[in-house]
């Protein structure tokens, strides 16, 4: 698990009994932190809905400056073009091949943001594909069942009929080193009107994302 190999911090003196997983979320050129109660928002959910005795806490974090593998899991949200360095791109590899897993998600479901992801991931992962997740993986039961989502108005007015999560994933020797959502899910999180969402609706997308980051930091 890799709450047992990360290492502890506790969240305040007097509250040692909760021990802190930092989160990563990484600052890119593409507008890196669209949906800023996003994140924020899910924590405190999870630390609500769930009996795992961790407090998270998220640190913006530069991958081509910064020590990235200090951080168990990375967290990325766009909504507009970005571009990694060369050597952002060897040491987000490096993190992967150590075991890291990066969580991205596309802030209101942009295609300019869509087509980068896919651009730079392709470009450390030469070798590897985001591939769909089934609709029966484990990981949309590992807390709520979240197997059938609603979209946002905009999501159901431009894609009718989409009810199942639409996430894709690289997995590495049986662990997924990238989980992508092209349909917002932070947009949900943040629980404020966007009409421009064409993600998941607020419930659905608070079901999905505590069953996504719960998945990660327990596998």
């Amino acid at each position: 698990m890799r709450l047992i190999d990360h290492q502890k911090v506790y969240h305040q003196a007097t509250d040692a009994t909760r021990d802190q997983l930092v989160l990563g979320q990484i600052v890119h050129n593409g507008d890196w932190d669209p949906t800023p109660h996003g994140l924020p928002n899910l924590l405190k959910t999870i630390d609500q809905s769930t009996t795992l005795h961790v407090q998270f806490k998220r640190v913006p974090v530069d991958p081509g400056r910064a020590d990235i593998f200090s951080f168990p899991v990375l967290y990325m949200v766009g909504q507009r073009d970005f571009k990694f360095g060369d050597a952002t791109r060897k040491r987000m590899r490096e993190y992967f091949d150590h075991g890291g897993t990066l969580i991205v998600d596309d802030a209101i479901g942009s295609s300019e943001f869509d087509t980068a992801f896919r651009r730079e991931i392709k470009a450390i992962y030469p070798d590897k594909q985001l591939k769909p997740l089934p609709s029966d993986s484990p990981m949309f039961t590992y807390v709520q069942d979240a197997r059938r989502v609603q979209l946002a108005p905009l999501g159901q007015q431009l894609l009718p009929g989409v009810n199942i999560p639409q996430l894709e994933a690289i997995e590495v020797d049986g662990q997924y080193t990238v989980i992508y959502s092209p349909l917002s899910m932070s947009a949900g999180w943040e629980q404020l009107p966007r009409a421009y969402n064409k993600g998941y609706n607020d419930e659905d997308a608070l079901k999905l994302g505590v069953d996504v980051f719960m998945y990660v930091v327990s596998h």
